[in-house]
């Protein structure tokens, strides 16, 4: 499990366990009902959408919890089924929200994780621990992609795109993750590297790149190759940094390394 995933899955948990324990106060009326409450889960019900399955459930949840509390405002008996059954409930929309995770999260076409994901790891993971670690971000964006696209077919570039995260993630350490952000762009985030680390890195990854041949059928139906190779940015990260502004300086040095037709540039704070 990847430290993106473990962060996920804590922060799932402790959603859980202040409503169990929310809900327990109720049951045992050792908690006052006070304004706030009803103003939280009002908001909570704002905010939910509907639309989306995951999200459809938590708004039933949010009202079975409003109506609890309204009861118990008026006086009104709320009994240990009630209670209990709201738990189940919780029980059987952590499964859901499990799956929902993941589609927010993951890049449909790659399963990499997707500019979202980038964000809440940055923000939750990357940023609380910049003093006492050193990471660096790498901008790739893939060489001859609308070419590609434009001679061959889309589903070609989607099946290129789809290889290229596969090798990826078959050259990452565990503690590095891999992002497509958009397109033929994608991110990588390398945990415990000084830039110099992280640019060797780099450039040893585009040689193995060079390795990978592909094929693709024009639309005439005749086979041609080709390789494929990327330019880079690569950047570290500073107390300072939000996850748009390093991506920012990240991508500046890929379109620098593209201008001067070199593998990697590097951009240091």
């Amino acid at each position: 499990m990847s430290a993106l995933e473990t962060l996920l899955l804590e922060k799932r948990r402790e959603l859980i366990l202040c409503w169990r324990v929310f809900l327990d106060l109720l049951k045992g009326g050792k908690t006052p009902v006070p304004e706030v409450y009803f103003r939280a889960f009002e908001e909570m019900r704002k905010r939910s959408q509907p639309e989306a399955s995951a999200s459809f459930e938590l708004l039933e949840l949010i009202e079975e919890t409003l109506n609890v509390l309204n009861r118990m405002a008026r006086g009104a008996l709320v009994s240990s089924a009630e209670i209990d059954a709201l738990r189940s409930r919780m029980r059987n929309l952590r499964d859901t929200v499990d799956a929902f995770r993941e589609e927010l999260l993951r890049d449909d076409l790659t399963g990499l994780w997707n500019r979202r994901a980038f964000e809440l790891y940055f923000n939750e993971d990357v940023h609380p621990r910049v003093f006492r670690q050193d990471f660096a971000v790498v901008f790739l964006d893939l060489n001859g992609f609308k070419k590609i696209n434009d001679t061959c077919g889309h589903q070609a570039g989607d099946f290129l795109l789809r290889r290229f995260a596969e090798f990826l993630l078959r050259n990452l350490r565990g503690k590095d993750h891999a992002f497509r952000i958009y397109g033929d762009e994608f991110v990588l985030v390398l945990a415990d590297v000084t830039l110099d680390q992280a640019e060797r890195f780099v450039r040893s990854l585009h040689d193995d790149l060079g390795e990978v041949q592909e094929r693709c059928a024009l639309r005439g139906g005749e086979k041609v190759k080709f390789r494929l190779s990327f330019a880079a940015g690569v950047t570290n990260v500073i107390a300072a940094d939000t996850p748009s502004a390093v991506l920012e300086r990240a991508d500046q040095a890929m379109y620098e390394a593209k201008r001067r037709g070199v593998v990697v540039v590097r951009k240091r704070i």
